[in-house]
């Protein structure tokens, strides 16, 4: 086991042994003013030595070495021979300057290294931060690709598909389901319906409106989406755990925007819990971040789905557009957090959305999650 320093035989001395570079008369002063040793074989009678040095130490016999590191003191050695009765000769003095200039050899190449591990620890967050506003950009030409093409989309095709649509339910209205036509009706207004969803989806990710951000309750708005899907939880027999362990600072955001977001996330939950599963939503917060952690006992998600998961028109699902996942973590960009997510299949899945508590004018996106660990899969 480890004793504390403060019961340390030599502690209280260490503590006292402090002088300032003002007290020229102070042996160990000029020790460090001019960087050589001094052997001292009877302090009682040697002019160089302060009554109160003497008093420190105890001693009447001891060196003062300098501890010399890139050229400059950063302190010194006092060494007697209070335990070891030993006479200090010249050569065990020399063999203690010898051990001291090893020592600030030492602390030299320690300082360095210390330098050398933050010019490196900078270098890789500067490359880090540099693959993120790379990743950004590459999504901001697809945003403005897209931006074109749903405009065309949404001016050539969204006004004959809702005609499509009102037509198709109102042959349907007049066919009867046992009508072998029936069916085939039907199809044709479900098809539009996914067509209006996929129209609706490249719209909302092409034009995403900047966000309106006030000081809000981050645990509120998840409350909300709780209410909000609890009627489909409850047909699904999926089970709803909420976890709030401690109130949350208030962030500045859009409420309507983390809602949208949360949304999304809570439905894909949804979609990948069987019956009787359960779907776990917490809120956390670790200084300046807070976290939402949405965790499903749902299939995981393989490597392939895991690697791709937010590129542009990617889904798994039938009926899916690819832009979900895409719309809420620009939404969590936009806000400067992050959305990180752990997953292992047949383990279930957790996404967790992390945005700081910060001024709303500052604008610092996140390389990496900055809050580790929370709920599991």
């Amino acid at each position: 086991f480890s004793v504390p320093k403060e019961e340390l035989p030599l502690y209280d001395l260490a503590r006292k042994m402090a002088f300032s570079l003002d007290e020229d008369d102070e042996l160990v002063v000029k020790t460090v003013k001019e960087k050589r040793t001094f052997l001292v074989l009877d302090a009682e009678n040697d002019e160089r030595v302060s009554v109160r040095l003497i008093e420190m130490l105890g001693s009447n016999s001891f060196v003062s070495v300098p501890l010399v590191a890139k050229d400059e003191v950063v302190g010194v050695i006092v060494a007697d021979n209070i335990y070891s009765g030993h006479t200090i000769t010249p050569e065990r003095a020399e063999l203690l300057a010898l051990f001291a200039n090893h020592a600030g050899l030492a602390i030299e190449n320690g300082e360095s290294y210390e330098r050398l591990q933050k010019e490196i620890r900078e270098r890789i967050e500067a490359y880090e931060r540099l693959e993120e506003m790379k990743e950004r950009e590459v999504r901001t030409c697809q945003l403005a690709a897209i931006g074109e093409m749903a405009a065309r989309v949404a001016h050539e095709i969204r006004n004959p598909l809702v005609n499509i649509g009102l037509l198709a339910r109102h042959v349907l209205r007049s066919f009867g389901p046992e009508d072998p036509r029936f069916e085939k009706v039907d199809t044709i207004v479900g098809e539009v319906m996914r067509l209006e969803r996929i129209l609706t989806d490249v719209v909302d990710f092409s034009k995403p409106a900047t966000p309106s951000k006030m000081l809000m309750d981050l645990d509120a708005i998840v409350d909300q989406v709780t209410e909000f899907v609890k009627p489909q939880l409850h047909e699904r027999h999926i089970q709803l755990q909420r976890i709030q362990t401690h109130p949350l600072p208030e962030i500045a955001a859009d409420p309507a925007q983390i809602k949208q977001a949360l949304l999304n996330i809570v439905k894909n939950a949804m979609e990948a819990v069987e019956r009787d599963g359960t779907i776990t939503i917490a809120t956390r917060a670790d200084g300046e971040i807070v976290a939402v952690d949405v965790v499903d006992t749902g299939a995981g998600i393989v490597d392939d789905v895991l690697d791709n998961m937010y590129d542009l028109f990617y889904t798994t699902k039938q009926n899916g557009s690819g832009l979900g996942l895409a719309i809420t973590r620009k939404i969590i960009e936009d806000h400067h957090g992050f959305l990180h997510v752990h997953s292992a299949p047949g383990k279930g899945t957790t996404f967790s959305v992390q945005l700081p508590v910060r001024a709303e004018s500052e604008d610092i996106p996140f390389v990496k999650p900055p809050i580790q660990g929370g709920l599991q899969p």
